[in-house]
């Protein structure tokens, strides 16, 4: 058993309500059996997957639905960074198709705001050889600054949304940049093959392309395609924002499957559109 789906079922656990139990029971993959096909990895796929902890939602879902394939102990096989030896990168391997889905996910080396950033990501970017990138924006400096400081009686600077909280005014403004990863990714990913993956929280329209990448808006993919997950409780996130099926933090619950599927299933759509396996729907 995939040690990840085990994981997400445990950490991020849907809640057992009437609402919840009801949206689950009308999941798109209850209606359609062949609505998770898009979500098997392709042969010769080798997908990094980096940002925030949305972003590892989605790659946990993907994984969960090539765990019959997975190698390794407990469906992983950690690879180190020659630059950070003491720290392993997670990357769960499909040997049976050369595939991989590989983690990187707040993680300072490679997403905190800094000088050295950009060059800690290229060197890595060369010694793996992905295909394909599904990211969004790095926490800000300040998120890190804090997680080292575990004894800091700074409050946090962002909320569980990834927003920028009133406490982040305590901050200095170096703290509140964000590292941008693109011009790295342009280097070594061909545009179709770079995917950003909205914040969750984030209401934007979902246009296929946005400067030449390809885009997955989340917010569209749970609530727009159905209504799927949408339960309102202003107050508990942001203003406005629904409890994404009863979760009150950042993450989405999963049975491993829930909110996070429809989003990646998104992603997988247009990754394979890459590879000339049919456009987006």
């Amino acid at each position: 058993r995939f040690a990840w789906c085990l994981f997400a079922r445990k950490n991020y656990s849907c809640k057992n309500t009437s609402k919840t139990a009801a949206w689950l029971e009308a999941a798109p993959w209850r209606r359609d059996p062949t609505y998770l096909d898009a979500l098997r990895v392709p042969p010769n796929v080798h997908l990094l997957a980096y940002g925030m902890s949305h972003v590892a939602q989605v790659a946990i879902a993907i994984a969960c639905e090539n765990a019959d394939a997975l190698v390794g102990p407990n469906g992983t096989r950690r690879t180190f960074d020659k630059d950070d030896p003491s720290r392993p990168i997670e990357t769960w391997h499909l040997a049976d198709r050369n595939a991989s889905v590989t983690l990187l996910i707040n993680r300072e080396r490679y997403q905190e705001a800094g000088s050295g950033t950009a060059a800690n990501l290229t060197r890595l970017l060369a010694d793996r050889r992905f295909t394909h990138v599904a990211f969004n924006e790095p926490h800000p400096t300040c998120f890190f600054v804090r997680r080292r400081e575990p004894k800091s009686r700074k409050r946090p600077c962002i909320d569980d949304t990834g927003q920028y909280t009133n406490d982040a005014k305590r901050y200095d403004a170096s703290q509140l940049t964000r590292f941008d990863p693109l011009p790295v990714f342009a280097e070594f990913f061909a545009p179709d093959r770079i995917v950003e993956v909205s914040n969750w929280a984030t209401s934007t329209n979902d246009t296929a392309r946005r400067g030449g990448r390809e885009y997955v808006d989340s917010r569209a993919e749970i609530i727009g395609r159905g209504g799927f997950c949408a339960v309102t409780r202003p107050g508990v996130l942001r203003a406005g924002l629904g409890t994404w099926c009863d979760a009150t933090t950042g993450h989405q619950c999963m049975q491993p499957r829930g909110p996070p599927t429809l989003v990646a299933r998104a992603l997988m759509l247009r990754l394979r559109a890459s590879l000339g396996g049919g456009g987006v729907s």
